[in-house]
């Protein structure tokens, strides 16, 4: 009799080690946000993600009150979120977990802003990075200069005097 308890007891101790064992290498997989970087503007203000690991993402916008909302799939945020938030659209941003393992981040907007983001893939001196571009919604986009390229000048071309048969 004892035996079999002990067998269980083995075993519910194996299950129980092997539970804890998938939630930390599920705590080790999670993309990790780094840092956090915030560059307020009247014009156009930029937030930056440093990412442990490439993101799966979501960033759109909802209304009543206006707000930017960040979605990143099994995620934590490791950093603290930007508070001078002064001379740009963003009022406030926090942060939450979602479904237990979602991280979401949220920017409260005192303007209506036009909304842009991409992921920046690594380099040699940082990982990869979730860019977000808030521009105010009246401030026009700039074209950048047109770039003229002049042909090369052509190359002279020498010619030699024609041949002429030696008379013998």
């Amino acid at each position: 009799m004892f035996a079999q308890s002990g067998d269980k007891d083995a075993a519910v101790k194996k299950a129980i080690a092997l539970l804890l064992a998938l939630i930390s290498a599920q705590g080790w997989a999670a993309t990790k946000v780094e840092e956090v970087h915030f560059s307020p503007a009247a014009d156009m203000s930029r937030l930056i993600l440093d990412l442990s690991s490439f993101p799966t993402y979501k960033v759109f916008r909802l209304a009543k009150p206006s707000r930017v909302v960040i979605d990143l799939s099994d995620a934590r945020l490791a950093a603290s979120l930007p508070t001078n938030l002064s001379g740009s659209p963003v009022r406030a941003m926090r942060s939450g977990i979602r479904n237990g393992h979602d991280l979401r981040v949220v920017l409260d907007l005192d303007a209506k802003t036009a909304l842009n983001s991409f992921v920046l893939q690594p380099s040699a001196t940082q990982g990869y990075r979730l860019v977000v571009d808030l521009r105010q919604a009246n401030t026009p986009v700039v074209a950048p200069a047109p770039v003229v390229v002049s042909p090369a000048p052509p190359v002279p071309q020498v010619t030699a005097p024609p041949l002429t048969k030696a008379s013998s």
